[in-house]
């Protein structure tokens, strides 16, 4: 199931970088519930990640799906966001979500205007706009390649993909995940220093969402 929205681009500054995707497919076995729709703030962890990409220069925002495409579809539908229902959720492959959504913005955006993507988990409602923005900066400085967030020598999330890597990962064999992809001789990865361990914080487990919560919404 494919639900779009309007797919116009709107005037604002991307730089190239005009687009996100954003992992929601997942079960959540451990949590109970599905972590994107645990209340965050006044809204829920989805319309926060989605609220944040949309004060920065995101134009585009691909959310992928699994069970609970209706609810978050009601959320979030917005004319600059795509929903695209993943049918294998349920197979835990998050890099099957990542094809999906690369698949379809190598398909329908001008390679001109969407020269790189984010891919954004989300699980990660800590990460700020001012680490997008970062990222953004730090790529027109860096173009062919992938931009990955670092806090205290740590990689992170989200992770800025150059159009030129999209095809190879969509053609990435099974079993093969994009950290392998990354670590290839012929892809080239920049880190960007940030001062925000937001980026870090995804949320596995009650304790690790509780945690989430008192320290970045309190």
């Amino acid at each position: 199931m494919l639900s779009t929205h309007n797919n116009d681009i709107n005037n604002r500054d991307c730089g190239g970088v005009d687009a996100a995707i954003v992992l929601a497919a997942g079960r959540s076995t451990r949590m109970g519930i599905s972590k994107v729709l645990l209340p965050w703030e006044n809204e829920t962890v989805i319309q926060q990640i989605v609220k944040m990409l949309n004060e920065t220069s995101i134009n585009r925002i691909v959310v992928i799906t699994g069970s609970e495409t209706a609810i978050i579809y009601h959320l979030i539908k917005e004319d600059n966001i795509t929903i695209i229902y993943n049918p294998s959720f349920e197979l835990k492959d998050m890099i099957n979500s990542i094809k999906i959504g690369l698949s379809y913005l190598y398909r329908h955006s001008d390679n001109d205007k969407v020269r790189a993507s984010f891919i954004f988990l989300g699980d990660m409602p800590a990460v700020t706009k001012n680490v997008i923005k970062a990222m953004i900066n730090q790529y027109h400085n860096a173009q062919g390649r992938i931009i990955v967030p670092r806090y205290n020598r740590r990689g992170g999330h989200p992770i800025l993909i150059d159009r030129i890597y999209w095809q190879k990962i969509i053609n990435m064999v099974d079993g093969k995940n994009l950290r392998e992809f990354m670590n290839s001789p012929d892809v080239l990865v920049d880190y960007l220093d940030v001062d925000s361990d937001g980026i870090l914080e995804d949320m596995d487990t009650s304790s690790d969402y509780q945690k989430l919560i008192d320290k970045y919404a309190p």
